[in-house]
């Protein structure tokens, strides 16, 4: 595998649209439905997240569209918030690659619809 640090932001863009499939069909096998909310975002919409208090980084990774927000249903359920119900995709989705990070795993800012490719 190449090392990240030396890969174009085309490359790694790649890399992550294949891993959004990869995710996505691992979730369905599970009997996960999903919703692609937001791959790539603007500066603008970056800052007002910022003032709304919807994101804590104004270095967000769907600036550079490596970074997806998901909506993951099963049944009747919206576990979009409930970590322990999309634990087993975070960890499959931090899995397929070593700069892949789960929103759910995150320390300061739980965000457990998103996806990212740091």
């Amino acid at each position: 595998m190449k090392d990240s640090r030396l890969m174009t932001l085309g490359e790694k863009q790649e890399i992550f649209t294949s891993n959004l499939a990869k995710l996505i069909a691992y979730a369905e096998s599970i009997g996960f439905r999903c919703r692609i909310r937001e791959v790539e975002r603007t500066a603008y919409q970056q800052e007002e997240y910022l003032r709304l208090a919807k994101s804590k980084t104004p270095n967000s990774r769907h600036l550079k569209a490596l970074a997806a927000d998901i909506y993951f249903t099963k049944g009747s359920l919206y576990p979009v918030e409930l970590k322990g119900a999309l634990a087993p995709l975070g960890s499959y989705w931090e899995s397929l690659h070593p700069d892949n990070r789960w929103g759910g795993n995150f320390k300061d800012f739980q965000d457990c619809p998103h996806f990212e490719m740091n």
